[in-house]
């Protein structure tokens, strides 16, 4: 039981790492926020 925990969590760090290096390679989010209402808000740059 022991043993199984100890792999659950290499294996949450270990995906942990592989979204940080895809959001950091790619230059995307891929975690959802925590709040979805207190998103930023992007602001459009107008088409002149």
């Amino acid at each position: 039981m022991e043993k199984q925990a100890e792999t659950s969590d290499k294996k949450a760090i270990f995906f942990d790492m592989m979204i940080d290096m895809a959001e950091k390679e790619f230059n995307i989010p891929i975690r959802k926020t925590p709040y979805p209402n207190n998103r930023p808000i992007l602001k459009r740059i107008p088409s002149e």
